[in-house]
């Protein structure tokens, strides 16, 4: 996670921070809820879209329209 291109998504989300690594053909996107409360997201406004989740926090996730307390999603964005 320490090269490619950053990029913020949602820089103004009062609960949420979200971005994408890019590097090369594959993108990463990582979404993180840093409430204690369950957050709703609108998949278009932030292009999530995992074709691959690699780590989160609950077994079955709910993204990308809800965020449960503390909940992180890391996987592949497939809009690249």
């Amino acid at each position: 996670m320490t090269y490619g291109i950053y990029e913020l998504l949602m820089p103004d989300h009062p609960s949420a921070y979200a971005y994408t690594r890019t590097l090369a053909d594959q993108q990463v996107l990582v979404v993180i809820n840093l409430t204690e409360h369950m957050v709703e997201l609108e998949e278009d406004e932030l292009g999530l879209n995992f074709s691959e989740i690699w780590l989160t926090h609950y077994e079955n996730g709910l993204l990308p329209l809800v965020l449960r307390p503390f909940e992180t999603i890391v996987g592949l964005n497939n809009k690249v």
